[in-house]
C-alpha cells in the first residue's frame, strides 16, 4: 500500500449553504452579507510606518491575529443589525485561536454553537498570488 496524495483536481470546491428552513437562517444570512462588509465597519489602532507596500507580506502573520482579533469584536458590534429584533441577546461571537473554525456564533447561556466561521487573513496578505500549500 502506498501513501499517495489524493488526486488533485481543478474543480472549485462545492458551496454549501444552510437550509432555508432553519431556525438561524436569517442571522446567518446576515451575517453572510456583513462579513462581506467588514471593511466599512472595521477599526483598529494599528499605525505602521516605514514598510514598503512589497514588503507587507513579512508582517503578514501580524495582521492575521489583528485581523481574526478584531472580527468577532466587530460583529458583536452590529448586533443592532444582525440581530435587530433582540431575539437572540445571549449570542456572542467568540474567537479561537489555532481551532477551526476561528470564530463561533455561541449561545452564552447553553454554549450551544449556532455557527462558525473560517478566516483566511493570511491569504490576502500573502505575496503569492494563489496559495501553493507547500509542505517542507
Amino acid at each position: 500500500m502506498t501513501n499517495n496524495p489524493p488526486e488533485m483536481t481543478n474543480n472549485p470546491p462545492e458551496r454549501k449553504f444552510p437550509d432555508s428552513n432553519w431556525e438561524y437562517f436569517s442571522v446567518w444570512e446576515t451575517i453572510r452579507s456583513l462579513l462581506l462588509s467588514i471593511p466599512n465597519h472595521f477599526q483598529t489602532d494599528l499605525s505602521i510606518r516605514g514598510i514598503n507596500a512589497t514588503e507587507i507580506f513579512s508582517i503578514g502573520p501580524v495582521f492575521s491575529s489583528i485581523l481574526e482579533s478584531q472580527i468577532p469584536e466587530t460583529l458583536n458590534g452590529l448586533r443592532n443589525v444582525w440581530d435587530k429584533d433582540n431575539k437572540h441577546p445571549s449570542f456572542m461571537f467568540i474567537r479561537r485561536s489555532q481551532a477551526f473554525p476561528d470564530v463561533l456564533l455561541v449561545d452564552t447561556i447553553t454554549e450551544k454553537i449556532t455557527f462558525g466561521v473560517e478566516l483566511k487573513s493570511w491569504y490576502v496578505l500573502s505575496k503569492e498570488g494563489e496559495p501553493s500549500f507547500r509542505i517542507s
